[in-house]
């Protein structure tokens, strides 16, 4: 046993950098709702806000809601990323709907950015900033979270947007 941890101590650990504020985000790579791939280079240059969540959590469908206020009221100026960790696509569409979503959510049965993001709790969001480089990192969803991701998106509008 003492061997062991000789070794292990000895050893050097080589492990991904975890994605946390100041970091380049990882990549992503999926399927929307539509079936058309996304990818998260796609918003190069252009704020974005990423949200992982599954839609039979109460505070994912109210974080959902929020982020689509911010959709609407800045469309140019903030991208929504939102990836969905749902199993069956029936439930998540019919969330979509529901909740009359301005953006299509990515599909990630794999959970492979789950893994990449090392999420833990949903929702979990990040902010990223047009700079490419993650701002901000949010663990579930309340009235602070709201308020967080809202001074976000309105530091980043462009000025010919309210």
């Amino acid at each position: 046993m003492v061997a062991m941890a000789a070794v292990l101590a000895a050893t050097p650990c080589i492990a991904a950098e975890l994605p946390s504020v100041g970091n380049l985000p990882p990549a992503i790579t999926l399927p929307n709702t539509d079936g058309h791939i996304v990818n998260l280079s796609d918003f190069h240059g252009k704020p974005v806000i990423v949200t992982f969540f599954v839609s039979w959590s109460d505070a994912c469908r109210e974080q959902l809601g929020a982020l689509n206020e911010l959709a609407l009221r800045y469309p140019r100026s903030i991208g929504i990323v939102a990836v969905s960790l749902d199993k069956k696509v029936k439930g998540l569409k019919e969330l979509v709907a529901g909740l009359k979503l301005g953006f299509s959510p990515l599909i990630d049965k794999k959970l492979t950015s789950l893994n990449d993001y090392s999420v833990l709790t949903l929702p979990t969001t990040f902010t990223i900033g047009a700079d490419g480089r993650i701002k901000g990192v949010f663990v579930d969803f309340d009235d602070n979270v709201k308020r967080s991701l809202s001074d976000f998106a309105r530091s980043q509008i462009s000025p010919t947007e309210p």
